[in-house]
């Protein structure tokens, strides 16, 4: 895993396949973990990962984590609480899927 400690400002995503998200500018990056936030409107139109979603298009998830691995989702409407879907509450759900994305690669510090 490389840890390179930098936040990336890229365009808006076209499309995921496999492990390369697409961008709009034609730039595509390698991943191994995508965290989505999709503002005031759901469109997973352009997540092309298989069992990702369910048959009416939405995320297949249980607390923030896919069956997918290395997908996780945060900010959906009661994810885990009422609050899930709002800026006051989403951070404790975030907290859990950073956990989990740290137990996976066995990290310690948060």
């Amino acid at each position: 895993m490389v840890k390179s400690e930098q936040i990336i400002s890229k365009p808006k995503a076209e499309k995921v396949e496999n492990h390369t998200v697409y961008f709009t500018d034609g730039t595509s990056v390698e991943v191994e973990n995508v965290i989505w936030a999709t503002g005031f409107r759901f469109d997973y139109g352009w997540l092309h990962i298989p069992n990702a979603l369910d048959e009416h298009g939405k995320p297949i998830q249980q607390k923030g984590i896919s069956p997918v691995n290395g997908l996780y989702y945060i900010g959906l409407p009661w994810q885990t609480s009422r609050n899930s879907a709002l800026i006051g509450g989403v951070g404790i759900d975030a907290a859990q899927v950073v956990k989990k994305i740290y137990s996976h690669y066995n990290l310690t510090t948060i």
